[in-house]
């Protein structure tokens, strides 16, 4: 088993699905009610670009993005209904 490079913070609901881009630069996390896009570019200290997965990001952690349905469509579409497994698409 290998040591985690980075650790991103939780953010309250718990990851149903993740999805990571082919390059490693952006994850998509699932939960029931939004989603959270994740950026893992940073420069590390000899000023090279890196991924959160080649490096340590220690506090050069982007703030993720929280996607979620805005309150009318959240209506619309229903108590019951509930995101899952969202996954980056490529064309």
């Amino acid at each position: 088993m290998r040591m985690a490079k980075t650790v991103f913070p939780g953010l309250g609901s718990p990851i149903t699905h993740v999805d990571v881009t082919y390059d490693g630069k952006w994850i998509l996390g699932t939960t029931d009610t939004y989603l959270v896009l994740i950026c893992t570019i940073f420069k590390d200290k000899d000023g090279k670009e890196k991924t959160g997965f080649s490096g340590r990001m220690g506090s050069r952690i982007a703030a993720p993005r929280l996607l979620k349905l805005s309150p009318l469509d959240s209506i619309l579409a229903g108590n019951d209904n509930k995101f899952h497994g969202g996954q980056f698409s490529w064309v």
